[in-house]
């Protein structure tokens, strides 16, 4: 993207966010607000970004906080969903924007969902990419949630938590950086199914340096882009997974009522067949339940659809913005 095009802005909570922006260039049509998961930063949507703009869009794509040229406080607090979408809030104010569709990615599609439910008059529309719709979950138990995992898709799903919310993880990932990045862009899918999803397996791949072929669609540029995680320190980014894993983040779903976790905005879940720790199954249980104007779209790739397939990503993504006729 566009380096002239990325900004600096202190919001309301004291943090300088860096962001791209991109006014539209047709003004029938909405901005789009790109957010971006773990761990990962605003070049996640490089290939998908420039689809839009040439169409008119306008485009918002931050650096979330921890990430990038964003700042990287070392509160695990900080990164609380309720501030962070305040924190986007505080950007679209900059610019008079008063409502956009947001597209989220991984840690982005939970950004975005709680972006709607905290700020429902700001959202035009929600895609969920990757990941579906995350409720709010007060009395959340992740025991509970690793049991319930195992049991319906046959293996547990989320075991890398316990191992990024430990107090050394940063410095592991950082020693043995090139063991987790194959870990996080695995060629084959299924190592998240056996070396990811189950407790301790993404810390004993870490820790033994084990490594594997790293996604084959993945240019020099993309691996040096991945590389700046390490670059900026993991603090940021593992932060939040222990937002989850510390109770903060119940405690901020309780500023949400339950009559307010059903989404009535247009939601489209871009499903990943061949996601391994985001599976569709599961996925759709909770998204079919809240979201309430859903379109559901699959793509033939394993979690990483913008590197994987990013033709067929941006079209589906634009047929379903265009579809609004907002």
């Amino acid at each position: 993207m566009d380096s002239t095009l990325f900004r600096d802005l202190k919001t309301s909570r004291g943090y300088t966010y860096h962001y791209y922006f991109s006014a539209g260039t047709d003004q029938s049509k909405p901005t789009l607000l790109f957010l971006h998961g773990f761990p990962s930063s605003a070049d996640d949507w490089l290939r998908i970004i420039p689809v839009f703009k040439e169409k008119g869009y306008g485009i918002v794509a931050p650096d979330t906080l921890g990430y990038g040229g964003t700042d990287k406080p070392a509160d695990v607090a900080a990164y609380r969903l309720s501030g962070i979408t305040q924190d986007l809030v505080d950007i679209l104010d900059a610019h008079s924007i008063d409502k956009v569709v947001a597209i989220g990615h991984d840690w982005g599609s939970q950004i975005g969902s709680k972006l709607v439910l905290f700020h429902p008059h700001r959202v035009h529309a929600l895609a969920l990419v990757a990941v579906g719709y995350v409720p709010p979950e007060p009395d959340l138990d992740f025991n509970k949630v690793m049991e319930h995992t195992k049991r319906e898709v046959g293996y547990e799903l989320y075991g890398f938590w316990e191992f990024l919310c430990q107090e050394n993880s940063p410095q592991l990932l950082d020693e043995h950086f090139d063991s987790f990045l194959c870990a996080m862009y695995p060629n084959d899918p299924q190592l998240w199914k056996t070396d990811m999803g189950p407790r301790g397996k993404l810390k004993e791949w870490v820790e033994q340096d084990k490594k594997g072929p790293l996604l084959s669609v993945m240019t020099p540029e993309d691996i040096k882009r991945a590389t700046l995680v390490r670059t900026n320190g993991f603090a940021g980014p593992v932060s939040y997974y222990r937002t989850s894993l510390t109770g903060i983040a119940a405690e901020d779903s309780k500023l949400i009522p339950p009559e307010r976790y059903t989404v009535h905005h247009p939601v489209l879940f871009l499903a990943c067949k061949r996601d391994a720790i985001c599976v569709i199954s599961h996925d759709l249980k909770a998204t079919k339940q809240y979201c309430k104007n859903l379109t559901i779209k699959e793509i033939d790739t394993a979690h990483w659809l913008m590197l994987e397939k990013p033709e067929e990503t941006s079209r589906i993504l634009l047929e379903w913005v265009e579809d609004l006729r907002l």
